[in-house]
């Protein structure tokens, strides 16, 4: 069984992340307000991550993400690079879903896989802003989780080997089973049993923690794949 995994995680315990397997819908954009996809416009051909706010016009995703940003001119318009708020479903546009292009993105050489995107506008500041619920941005975590901790992560991914993207956003809760340096490990089974991962394009979404009553990201999420079916994340 091919299974998609390894969260990789940043200095300050964030990380990055890939598709959702065996996740529930998202049915309402106030439960995670902060998560949107980026859209970046490679030179072979055009991709979408995951990523979350972290402030109003700044945002943390995956370096691997955004590691063409640069090249050969491929963001030079604004309808190339930018992120989609509010986005339940990339097949239908819903009331209060908006773009804000990319203006920048910030990242560093080695092992860490953080990247920050920085956008044009403050993404109050948008012209369809008040047609949806309110974005909050989430906390950067400043504790790491700890083995037995319950984390969620979050994408438009695929749903399985061989199956396409979501149209849907997903939700997936998963367990923490060790903290190694830069990198979480998870389980890849639900409380059913079942293969409970991410997967190719959730990559750059965030893996986070509920912590005094709000979100805290302590990680975002890159895709490699395992052969074995007992991988872990």
């Amino acid at each position: 069984m091919l299974l998609c995994i390894c969260f990789v995680l940043l200095e300050t315990y964030v990380g990055t992340a890939s598709p959702i397997v065996n996740g529930d819908i998202v049915e309402d954009p106030a439960e995670l307000p902060f998560l949107c996809r980026m859209h970046i416009r490679g030179w072979t051909k055009s991709y979408f991550c995951g990523a979350a706010l972290i402030s109003a016009d700044y945002l943390i995703t995956s370096k691997y993400c955004v590691s063409e940003f640069y090249d050969d001119d491929n963001c030079v318009d604004v309808k190339d690079c930018y992120v989609v708020c509010r986005d339940l479903n990339r097949a239908v546009f819903d009331v209060g879903e908006f773009r804000v292009s990319i203006r920048d993105v910030f990242y560093k050489s080695g092992r860490s896989d953080i990247a920050v995107i920085r956008l044009t506008e403050k993404v109050h500041e948008h012209k369809d802003y008040d047609k949806g619920v309110p974005i909050v941005p989430v906390t950067l975590a400043t504790v790491a989780p700890e083995p037995g901790d319950e984390v969620l992560t979050a994408g438009w991914g695929q749903t399985g080997f061989g199956k396409r993207k979501s149209q849907h956003l997903r939700k997936l809760t998963l367990r923490v089973t060790s903290v190694e340096k830069l990198f979480v490990k998870t389980g890849v089974t639900n409380k059913d049993g079942e293969v409970a991962d991410t997967c190719e394009g959730d990559s750059g979404g965030p893996l986070l923690i509920w912590r005094q009553g709000s979100w805290e990201v302590v990680g975002t999420l890159k895709v490699y794949i395992s052969l074995t079916p007992a991988a872990t994340t």
